[in-house]
């Protein structure tokens, strides 16, 4: 659902603090769907498909995210920390099941935001979000 992170948070906990959607989305599908009788399946795990995701200012106005799937998260080389540095999930997991590993170690440690840490010789070999394999920034 491309929504705000209000309309978001009335659905997933904890709270999420950014989205990965257009600037103006406001999650309007919602409320016509609501308005017209929907109601919304609230016995799930998870409400929303959850991924991973950096703010950077990449687009104008200084607004960007990198979704991190699994693509580079999965490779050898990599880990994520959480606030005390100590891994809380499997890397390679799904991007939902990362975030889920995220929430449930949240709980009772900061791990959101949490950090992918790495080296030089990864980053050269994979590359790391917007940054291709070599080191060198991308043009998109």
């Amino acid at each position: 659902m491309a929504a705000s992170v209000e309309r978001l948070n009335e659905y997933v906990r904890p709270p999420l603090k950014h989205a990965v959607a257009f600037a103006g989305a406001r999650g309007e599908g919602m409320t016509v769907a609501r308005a017209a009788g929907a109601a919304i399946e609230d016995d799930h795990a998870q409400p929303a498909v959850l991924d991973a995701g950096v703010r950077n200012g990449w687009l104008a106005g200084g607004r960007g995210a990198y979704p991190h799937l699994a693509l580079d998260r999965a490779k050898p080389g990599l880990i994520a920390v959480n606030a005390a540095g100590r891994r809380f999930v499997d890397e390679a997991v799904s991007y939902h099941e990362f975030v889920v590993g995220m929430h449930r170690s949240h709980e009772t440690v900061p791990t959101i935001p949490a950090w992918l840490v790495c080296d030089r010789a990864f980053v050269e070999r994979y590359g790391l979000g917007r940054v291709p394999p070599g080191g060198g920034v991308g043009a998109s």
